[in-house]
């Protein structure tokens, strides 16, 4: 078994949680619209979930399906409201309130540094606008301890399609037996790097059912770092 040169993270809810954070950019975005267009909270959602799926339903699998200000054109449009006065303003009380709540997890950030120290690379293959995540990581402090950032707005696919997982390993200069991916998605960030030959690790920190599943689990940065350590995988990551 060839060493483990470089390890590939997943970013959201992975590094850092998204979920809660995501809630509370909606309900900034459902504000606006109380206040602008005098609708109810109800109604927002309502409506604005249905922006959501059609331009998902409508747009290839790539970084683009998830830009928010295509999502608050189409519930502009959808509802009769001029875009170009409101879909930006939406779009920045989303990310405004997204980018002043995240946090790293538990143990990301001395992972990285240990990973960092001991000469392995490390990487973020991640399904998002490449200048979002720019953001992310400028914010996390994130930004000494990467090497290598591919998105799929820059891939041209999401996860789990295979190019971007190659061009995560061609930027890295690695083979897909020297590298292994850590995520949150069983989907995206353990069974479609397998698909290439990249060993995958599920970080279930939310405790979703593991019956029948038989690739490595973590719950914590603090596992992950010992299951890295261990036989499995075998970095030496403490002098």
């Amino acid at each position: 078994m060839q060493p483990i040169k470089a390890v590939i993270f997943d970013l959201d809810d992975t590094l850092y949680t998204m979920a809660g954070v995501h809630d509370l950019a909606l309900e900034a975005m459902s504000r606006y619209a109380q206040k602008m267009f005098g609708l109810s909270a109800e109604q927002f959602q309502s409506a604005f979930s249905l922006a959501q799926t059609q331009c998902m339903q409508e747009m290839p699998k790539n970084a683009t399906s998830h830009s928010r200000l295509i999502w608050a054109h189409r519930f502009c449009e959808n509802n009769g409201y001029n875009p170009f006065l409101h879909a930006c303003s939406m779009e920045s009380a989303y990310w405004d309130t997204f980018f002043s709540r995240i946090a790293l997890k538990p143990g990301a950030a001395q992972l990285l540094d240990a990973l960092k120290a001991h000469g392995i690379r490390t990487a973020l293959c991640t399904d998002m606008q490449m200048h979002i995540q720019h953001r992310k990581v400028q914010i996390l402090d994130l930004q000494n301890r990467l090497d290598v950032m591919v998105c799929s707005d820059a891939a041209g696919f999401d996860k789990p399609h295979p190019r971007i997982y190659r061009q995560t390993l061609e930027r890295l200069g690695c083979t897909p037996q020297e590298a292994v991916m850590v995520g949150d998605s069983l989907k995206k960030d353990v069974l479609g790097p397998l698909s290439v030959g990249i060993r995958g690790i599920w970080f279930n920190d939310l405790h979703a059912d593991e019956t029948g599943i038989t690739v490595p689990v973590v719950h914590s940065h603090a596992q992950l770092r010992t299951l890295l350590e261990g036989p499995a995988f075998n970095l030496k990551l403490t002098d």
